[in-house]
């Protein structure tokens, strides 16, 4: 699929092991939800600047957020940044920052992992996604996935 302005691309890669299950959705207003969420195998390209595309929506399981990014390959000087964007279902727009404090960085292979927290900058609402943004010279590419979230409630004492 081709990026907004034409300067990224997105791919779906090779599963290594049998099929992939497709993930169960549900239907929320003109909204569809993913329940079970891996951006699996992605390759994004960039022209020479820099260029954003969004996950899915998928519901907030709890009041932490602890996502880890795999990058298996990159071209050259390629760079992925992730961050986590939020709204409720019966908002409009591509949501809003939920921590701009905390991002999630890869660039050489390896996992990369972050936690967002729920009480953190304006916190999580009912819906979350993932913004990731790919950076580097003409013809870089990132190679990379995204492990299903983790989600835990805080505890006081």
């Amino acid at each position: 699929m081709r990026g907004g302005n034409g300067t990224c691309w997105l791919m779906k890669g090779q599963q290594a092991r049998g099929q992939r299950e497709e993930p169960e959705l549900q239907q929320r207003g003109s909204l569809q939800i993913e329940e079970r969420f891996m951006f699996d195998a992605q390759m994004l390209i960039t022209t020479g600047t820099d260029h954003s595309v969004f996950s899915p929506w998928m519901l907030r399981g709890g009041d932490n957020l602890r996502a880890t990014l795999e990058v298996v390959k990159r071209g050259s000087s390629a760079t992925i940044t992730v961050r986590v964007f939020t709204k409720n279902s019966e908002d409009a727009g591509d949501g809003a920052d939920a921590d701009s404090a905390t991002t999630l960085a890869g660039g050489v292979a390896g996992r990369y992992v972050a936690e967002w927290a729920s009480n953190a900058g304006k916190g999580a609402k009912a819906m979350v996604r993932y913004k990731f943004t790919v950076s580097g010279a003409e013809g870089d590419w990132t190679l990379f996935r995204m492990l299903p979230a983790t989600w835990f409630d805080s505890v006081s004492a």
